[in-house]
């Protein structure tokens, strides 16, 4: 079981990534094979002690892969850690933001403020959804808002518009329980 303690935003969490895995591995990368990659030390350490989740639910991928970060978009700096949908999620050089990159349209779209902030989010989305499957609407109202209140806590930039990529998932889920 892998647990993570996370500190943002003067919140404090404890993430088992253990209930969003589908085996027990997680995508490591070591520092060294990131020293190109123009991201904050802090995100070049998570990804070394901790990875991200090799799953394939709720459309999220996180696949190993060589090389294990792909620049995508130079002049933006994104970096490819994973899928969400087939679109590609990056995180940015030098400030260590996570987006959601719309390859169709060719623009992102901001997740997170952080690699810490967005492991977090992806722990407490998949359990939500883990936990709502086969309830009735009500009660997948109730573990929905929850969910979103303890991300809101904490990575309030994740919802800052409506553009933002959270707030879009919670919308299209407020849509679908209504």
């Amino acid at each position: 079981m892998q647990q993570v303690h996370l500190i943002d935003n003067g919140e404090t969490m404890n993430i088992d990534f253990s209930s969003c895995l589908v085996n027990e591995h997680l995508k490591k990368i070591t520092i060294k094979h990131l020293e190109d990659v123009p991201i904050p030390i802090a995100a070049k350490q998570f990804f070394e002690i901790v990875g991200l989740p090799i799953i394939h639910d709720v459309l999220f991928e996180f696949e190993p892969c060589d090389p294990p970060l792909l620049l995508l978009d130079e002049p933006n700096g994104y970096w490819q850690i994973g899928f969400y949908d087939s679109n590609p999620i990056c995180i940015k050089a030098k400030s260590g933001e996570i987006l959601y990159y719309d390859s169709e349209n060719m623009r992102s779209r901001f997740m997170n403020s952080n690699i810490n902030a967005f492991a977090a989010f992806l722990a407490i989305y998949h359990q939500m959804v883990m936990r709502a499957r086969g309830l009735d609407s009500q009660e997948q109202k109730l573990i929905a808002n929850k969910s979103l209140e303890h991300m809101r806590r904490f990575d309030i930039n994740a919802f800052e518009n409506e553009e933002c990529y959270w707030e879009i998932i919670f919308e299209q889920i407020s849509y679908e329980l209504s």
